[in-house]
This record gives C-alpha cells, structure tokens and sequence, in this order.
C-alpha cells in the first residue's frame, strides 16, 4: 500500500514539472545506503509527510495533484478534487483572489506567503498562510503551479484570544476608578490611565519620560531615588509589594491623602514598576466630618430634654443618652446589653417591647403614650416616639426611641378641661345673654343655648362662620352680609364693637332686634385667637318703647283736643308737658312754660298760695285742688281750678292738672 501510495505520488510530482534524477545520479558526501531511491521517490515522500497541505494545479488552475495534509485541511479525498478547479477552494467572498494569483503565475511571479480563508468540503471556513509558487520543466517552460496552504486558525485564534485579552486589561485600566503608572528602573513614568490624569491633573503627555517624583510633595520628592536604588540594590522593602498611605502633589501643587500600592514586574531581562493610585482625600473629608457629626450627635443628646436611646434587633439597649439614665435609674454602663423585661417589671417591659416591633414591622415612625414609674414613686406619662434605623445594606439594624415626659402636660389639660367644662356650663346656664365664640377665621367653636333660642337654629361648630343666625339686616331692613357682621369687624380690625344694633332673621322669618358686643381673644403675645360675642334681645324692650310712644302720643293727641288746660309735671315738681290749649290761653310757647316758667303766668298775689299748695301735695304724694288766678296775655285771667291727679307707685310720676 505504502509504495503504492509512493508510485502514486511521484506521478504526481511528474505531474507537477518534477523531473525525478537517473538512479545512476549520486552525491559524494552521502552514505552509502543498501536502498538507493529515485529523486522523484524521494521528493514524493517529502510532499506525502509534510504537514502543509501542498497542491499542484496547471496553469488554467485544475487540480494535478493532493498530499494526505490537503486531505487532512481541506476534508476532500484525493479522488474527489483532481482533475477540478482551484477555484473549489475558494469562498465566495474571495474569488477575485483567483484571477489576480493566476496572472502573477503566468507572470511566473510567486505569490505570498500570505493570510487568507479557504474552504473545507463541509463549507466551513478555514484561516491559512498560503504560499503559491510556478514550476518549470527542465527546459525552463513554465508549466504549473503548487500551492503550499497552512492552517493557521489555532494561531489566529490564540492572536483574537490575547487581542481580547489585551482589550479587556486596557479597558480596566483605562476605566479604573484608581489611578494606575508604570515607571523603568529610574523613576521614568512610561504610562498612566485615565484615572491618574483626573487624579493628578496632568494629561499623559505631560508626565510620560517624566520622573515620578514630580507627583511626590517634600520630603517623598527627594527620597523618592534613594529609594529606588536602595531596593535594586538590597532587595529591601519599604512599599514595594506592601502599599501604604501617602501623600500626593496635583499639578496644581495641592497636597491630598491618597493610598498607593506598587508592584514589581519582570519583561524579559526588564524591571517595571506598577503603582496603584487610589484618592482618599473624599473619605478623609467624609471621615473628618462623621467624626464631627457624632461629636455634634453626642453634645446634642446630652442637652436633650426627652429620654434617648437605641436597641439593636432582639431588644437589647445599645446607647441611652443622660436623660434617658435619669429616666431609667440606671447608668449607660449598666443598661447596654440588656433588654426591658431585665430592666423594668413586666407590666411595664411588656408594652415596650410590642411598640418596638410594631415599629420594626410597620417601618415608620410609632408616635405612642409610655408609662413609666419612676424613682419619685410617680407613674410618669411619656409621649414616645419610636423608629426603625436601617443599617448600611438599607435594611432595619436597630429601633430607637425618644420620649418626653408629658405627665404635668396631661394634669394641666385635665384641670383645663374641668375649668372648661365648668365654663361651659356656666355659659349654657346663663338665662337672658345670647354668648359665643369663634376662632381667628370667624368659626364658631361655642355657644350657650340661648343663642339656639334666639337664631332658631344651631350652628355647625368649625364650619358655621361669625354669626349663627340664617340672616342679618341691618335696623333699617337692609341685608347685612356675614362677613361684614359686628364679630367679623372686630376679629380684622382685633379691638372691641360696643352697642351695634342689627336684626336676627330666624328660618321661619321671624325678626329679632339684638345689640351685639363682640370682643377679641388676644394670646399672651397679644395676636388675635379668636373673639368672644355676647347678644343681647332687645325685641321686648323696642316693643315696649314702640307701644310707650304710641301711648304718649294717643295721650297728648286726646289731651289737646281736650277744651281743657292740662299739664303734666315730675316728681322733682318741674313740669315737663303742656297741652295746646294752655299754650293758646296764656299766650306763651312751650319751652317758656318747662320747669318753672309756668309760674310766670299765675298772678302775683295767689303765686305763693300756689306753690306752697302744690309743692306739699308733691311731698306728700296726694292729690290736690286749687283755685288761682291765671293770666292770660297781658290780662289777669279769671280764677282757674287745679285737680292734679297722682298715680300711686310712680317712681317719676307726671302728674296732670286741669
């Protein structure tokens, strides 16, 4: 089988211009061997091993011949592709390669070595190094080809694997939070990233073949070489593989913290340095100001007038401010670690506990009344606030508390409450004044019952607004608007209304006449919180007036029709009324008449009978009569008799005379 693969072979190399050597051909430097073998034996062994795929094609590119390594490469036995075209290797993409390579071949130009894609018999593509050189017979004549492929796809794929490779460490370098530099053996900078540019504030061309020392402050700076040479030559290390924290030099010449750490790496025979620059200047400033805030934290607990603490997760007390240890009569030292049930008794460790887990589950703050019983003795009332703290993943690490005590706050509003209770009643029970209240925006907050009674109707606390009643009118019937009512002037304007007359219009259209009297609540700062109106029902009053002057006027309307002379006088015996007929007969006019003036027309000599007579019937509340002379004009009258009638009771009786 060998040999006849070997006679096979070496047709095809015959077949491919190879002119095989005479056996009487011979070097003089070989051994002798017992086998000598023909040239065209030995060239087609050498194409059959090898293991590039080598072809040979004639000169209009078919197929003449195909090693084991072409079958091995490209999938196609022997059989199937001699005798057919080049061009069956060849993928689509690339067949303008064909014409080029065939011309340079009759060009009896080689070809390559270079890199292309072929394909295998399956249609898979195939990366190879593909050398294609011309062949002569022994006349010269150029008379084909042969093409040495190799497959390459384990190389390519080894380059495409370290190009990603490359691609990955470049873009973590180039993307890296910290700053990273590589410097030789003598300081000198050979690359930074992106990072160590923001860090520094120099650009890459600014610091590469520059030495690092420039982005060192005093006394780093000039140490830096001794350092350097000190390792080389020693071995000894004082950062190199260990990193510490330093201190940096911007470009801008501002000194920062910052961590670094250097490694050492070997290229061949060749030292590099790699320094690994992270800026804490942010932490240290963060830092600085945590350590702040908690100094703040801690003074501002120690002022702070409510109890303070916190508990971690299953209850036990992890910090408790001054207060908070008055509170508990107990010391910090003595609480932290421990929970309430080992604090306090059960009836009061119990309630604790459950408000802190509703605060854990509700996540939010519980607002609640605790009672505790302090060292007085006394069950002190505490208003507490409780809370969830996350922790530094965001989720619940500790419940913490605030309370303050509230138990002189709940006695004051009880004895607040009792004194508007009695208030209140008081109010309710007043039996004539109409009383209520509003709030700085005029709405009612109180009223006794005798508002309901004079508006026919109760007002919506909160809602009804600076009156109660349905309607208001001013006293001459005009509509009076709420808004513009005694109670809404006096809470804008923030002083007293005295003696304002309106009327009261009920649902069912009655009127009532009332003088109101609002007031404003000033608060101790003296700004109005309210106002306080007190009604008073002046209907009766103003209808008794009504029908007193309606009397009067029937009296004096009968009396001066009367064809006698009537006068009416007070109990101070000054007469206050005369009718038109004693007007008429004496001739004088009404205001001559008032007081005493009336005496003027009595005649001399029966004056002084007169008023003795009158003045002890006046004294002695008894009726009289009398017989005097008047005078009428400029004449003395006739006698004229007086019967003054006295209305027994009268605190200002008028008495009247005829």
């Amino acid at each position: 089988m060998a040999m006849h693969r070997m006679r096979r072979a070496r047709a095809e190399a015959r077949a491919a211009g190879v002119r095989p050597k005479s056996d009487h051909t011979s070097c003089a430097s070989e051994p002798p061997s017992p086998v000598k073998l023909e040239a065209s034996d030995f060239l087609a062994a050498l194409v059959e091993s090898s293991d590039d795929a080598i072809i040979g094609q004639s000169l209009d590119g078919m197929i003449v011949s195909w090693n084991a390594a072409a079958e091995k490469l490209y999938g196609y036995p022997r059989d199937e592709v001699l005798g057919r075209s080049i061009a069956l290797l060849i993928p689509p993409d690339r067949r303008e390669e064909l014409p080029q390579i065939m011309a340079r071949l009759r060009r009896a130009e080689r070809v390559g070595p270079f890199e292309t894609v072929r394909l295998r018999k399956a249609g898979q593509p195939v990366e190879v190094s593909l050398t294609i050189s011309p062949i002569r017979d022994g006349n010269g004549h150029l008379v084909g080809a042969s093409a040495i492929a190799r497959d390459i796809s384990g190389r390519k794929r080894g380059e495409f694997e370290e190009r990603e490779a490359l691609a990955r460490l470049r873009a973590v370098v180039e993307t890296a939070v910290d700053g990273i530099i590589t410097i030789d053996l003598r300081g000198v900078i050979e690359s930074v990233n992106p990072a160590a540019e923001r860090i520094f504030g120099y650009s890459a061309d600014e610091l590469i073949g520059r030495n690092v020392s420039l982005l060192m402050p005093e006394p780093y700076r000039a140490e830096h070489h001794t350092y350097l040479a000190n390792y080389l030559r020693t071995g000894e290390r004082k950062i190199i593989g260990i990193g510490r924290e330093v201190q940096g030099r911007r470009k801008d010449g501002s000194v920062f913290p910052m961590e670094l750490a250097v490694s050492e790496t070997r290229l061949g025979d060749r030292a590099i340095f790699t320094g690994i620059v992270r800026d804490i200047a942010a932490r240290r400033q963060a830092e600085q100001a945590l350590r702040v805030s908690e100094e703040r934290f801690a003074a501002f607990m120690q002022h702070l007038p409510g109890a303070a603490w916190l508990k971690d997760l299953n209850g036990h007390y992890v910090y408790a401010n001054p207060e908070a240890e008055r509170v508990f009569s107990t010391s910090l030292e003595d609480l932290r670690g421990r929970t309430d049930h080992e604090v306090f008794p059960p009836e009061t460790a119990r309630p604790f506990r459950q408000n802190d887990q509703r605060a854990l589950q509700e996540l939010g703050k519980l607002q609640t009344i605790e009672v505790l019983r302090q060292a007085d003795g006394v069950d002190h009332h505490s208003i507490v606030s409780k809370f969830a703290v996350p922790g530094v993943d965001g989720r619940p690490a500790y419940v913490g508390g605030v309370a303050f005590d509230i138990t002189d706050r709940l006695a004051a509003e009880e004895a607040l409450r009792d004194s508007e209770q009695r208030n209140r009643q008081l109010v309710q029970s007043l039996p004539v004044a109409v009383l209520y209240t509003c709030d700085a925006q005029g709405r009612i907050t109180l009223y006794n019952k005798a508002a309901v009674a004079l508006w026919g109707r109760e007002p919506v606390l909160g809602q009804d607004a600076w009156c109660g009643s349905y309607r208001i009118l001013e006293t001459d019937g005009t509509p009076l608007p709420h808004e513009r009512c005694p109670m809404a002037v006096a809470l804008r304007a923030g002083r007293p209304i005295r003696g304002v007359e309106i009327v009261i219009e009920r649902p069912d259209g009655t009127r009532r006449i009332v003088m109101a009297h609002p007031e404003p609540i000033l608060d101790g700062s003296g700004k109005v919180v309210g106002a306080i109106d007190v009604l008073l029902d002046l209907t009766d009053r103003k209808r008794a007036e009504d029908e007193l002057r309606a009397s009067e006027m029937r009296f004096r309307l009968m009396a001066d029709s009367a064809p006698t002379l009537i006068w009416m006088s007070g109990v101070d015996h000054e007469c206050t009324w005369f009718n038109r007929r004693w007007l008429e007969f004496t001739g004088r006019r009404l205001e001559q008449e008032m007081e005493d003036g009336w005496a003027q027309s009595v005649h001399p000599q029966d004056l002084e009978q007169c008023l003795q007579a009158y003045h002890a019937a006046f004294d002695a509340r008894d009726p009289f009569e009398i017989e005097y002379r008047l005078r009428r004009g400029a004449t003395v009258s006739r006698p004229f008799g007086v019967a003054p009638n006295q209305e027994p009771g009268a605190d200002a009786g008028n008495a009247p005379g005829r």
